[in-house]
C-alpha cells in the first residue's frame, strides 16, 4: 500500500512539473523582446570655417581745423558721447569776428556808393565807368564778407555723425596748424570685423550667398552675434594670395565690445540640396551577403532594411540611402534579433 501511494505521488509531481515548464516556455515565447530605439532625423551637409579677426570702429573721422590758430576750447573727456553738430573745439576767433566786423562796416558803404551810382546813371548825370566801378567795389567786398563768414565758421568744429570721442589729440590753449588732428571721431553703434580669406574659399559665389556668419569672443565665452558682409575687396594680397572682407554686426547693449579687440569669425554653410541621415553606428550590421543593414521597428516588430553608408564620427554613422525622416531603428543589441520578431521599446518595458 505505502509503494502504491508513493508511486502514485512521483507520477502527481511530474505531471505538475511538466505543466509548469510549458507554461513557463509559452510565457517566454510570447514576451516581446526589449530593443532601444532611435528616432531617424533628417540633416544637411555642414561646412563650417574659423577665421581670426579684428574689431574697428563702423565710422571713424580724424577732425582737424582748416587753419592755424589758438584752441580756446576743446571737448572735456575722452569717451564722451556725441550727437551730430555737437561742438567738439573751437579756435580763437576774435581776429576773423574783428576782420568781419570792418568788412562788413565796408559793404555798407559799397551798398550805398553802389545805390547813389544808379540814380545818378539812371538821371543820366553819370557815366557808364562810373556805375561799374561801384559795382565791382561792391561785389569785391561782398566776397571779402562772404569768405569772412566762411573763415569764422572754419574756427569751429563739429560732430559730422553721432559718435564717440575716442581721442585728443590737442589741449585747450596750444596752438594747432592747417589740418592738425585734433580729435577722434568714432560711430561704434555698429561694429566692423575685418578677416582674410584664402582664395580657395572665393571661387564659389552660390555657398558664399548661403553661409551664416556670427562673431565670437574671448571675453564673453560661450557668445555668438550674427554678421552682415559690408565689403568685399575684389584685388587679392599679392604676398598672401587672400583677400580682404569686411563684415558688420550691431554693438551689443550689455556687453563691451571696443575696435581694436580680437575675435573668430564662425562662417557656417549648410548645403540644403545634399541631406543625409545620422544613426548611431551600433544600429548597423551585416547581413550574409554583406550588406549593411537596420532593424526598423514596425508595428512591435523588426523588419531588416537595406542601407547604403556615409562617414563614420563620435559613434554615428551617416546614411545615404534606406531611410527616411522619422523612421525607428533599433540602436542595440542588433546582433540577437530576427526577421518579424516581436519586440518592445525599452522605455515601455519599465513603464
Amino acid at each position: 500500500m505505502k509503494k502504491l501511494i508513493l508511486l502514485l505521488s512521483v507520477i502527481a509531481l511530474a505531471i505538475i512539473l511538466t505543466a509548469c515548464t510549458k507554461v513557463e516556455k509559452t510565457e517566454e515565447i510570447l514576451l516581446p523582446f526589449p530593443v532601444k530605439t532611435f528616432e531617424v532625423k533628417e540633416q544637411f551637409k555642414q561646412e563650417i570655417w574659423n577665421f581670426p579677426g579684428t574689431v574697428k570702429a563702423h565710422r571713424e573721422a580724424k577732425l582737424s581745423f582748416q587753419m592755424p590758430g589758438n584752441i580756446s576750447y576743446i571737448i572735456a573727456k575722452e569717451g564722451t558721447k556725441v550727437k551730430k553738430g555737437t561742438i567738439l573745439a573751437k579756435l580763437d576767433d576774435r581776429d576773423f569776428k574783428f576782420s568781419l566786423d570792418a568788412l562788413k562796416a565796408q559793404l555798407k558803404s559799397a551798398q550805398l556808393s553802389k545805390k547813389r551810382a544808379k540814380n545818378l546813371y539812371s538821371q543820366k548825370v553819370a557815366t557808364q565807368e562810373f556805375l561799374d566801378k561801384a559795382l565791382t567795389a561792391y561785389d569785391v567786398i561782398q566776397a571779402k564778407v562772404n569768405k569772412g563768414l566762411k573763415d569764422l565758421e572754419k574756427t569751429v568744429l563739429k560732430a559730422p555723425f553721432d559718435g564717440i570721442i575716442t581721442k585728443r589729440y590737442m589741449e585747450r590753449f596750444q596752438e594747432v596748424g592747417n589740418s592738425q588732428k585734433v580729435i577722434l571721431l568714432q560711430d561704434i553703434s555698429i561694429l566692423d570685423i575685418d578677416f582674410d580669406i584664402h582664395e580657395k574659399l572665393m571661387g564659389d559665389k552660390n555657398k558664399q550667398n548661403k553661409v551664416e556668419l556670427s562673431a565670437s569672443f574671448d571675453s564673453l565665452p560661450n557668445k555668438s552675434f550674427p554678421l552682415t558682409i559690408k565689403e568685399v575687396e575684389t584685388q587679392a594680397n599679392p604676398n598672401t594670395m587672400t583677400y580682404r572682407i569686411t563684415l558688420s554686426m550691431e554693438n551689443p547693449k550689455n556687453h563691451r565690445i571696443l575696435p581694436g579687440m580680437s575675435s573668430m569669425v564662425r562662417a557656417y554653410l549648410k548645403d540644403e540640396q545634399e541631406k543625409y541621415f545620422v544613426i548611431p553606428s551600433t544600429a548597423i550590421f551585416s547581413s550574409d551577403d554583406k550588406q549593411f543593414k537596420v532593424w526598423l521597428f514596425k508595428e512591435n516588430k523588426v523588419v531588416s532594411q537595406i542601407v547604403k553608408t556615409g562617414f563614420n564620427e563620435n559613434n554615428m554613422i551617416a546614411i545615404t540611402k534606406g531611410l527616411k525622416a522619422k523612421d525607428v531603428v533599433v540602436s542595440a543589441g542588433v546582433h540577437f534579433l530576427h526577421e518579424n520578431q516581436k519586440v518592445k521599446k525599452y522605455k515601455e518595458v519599465l513603464k
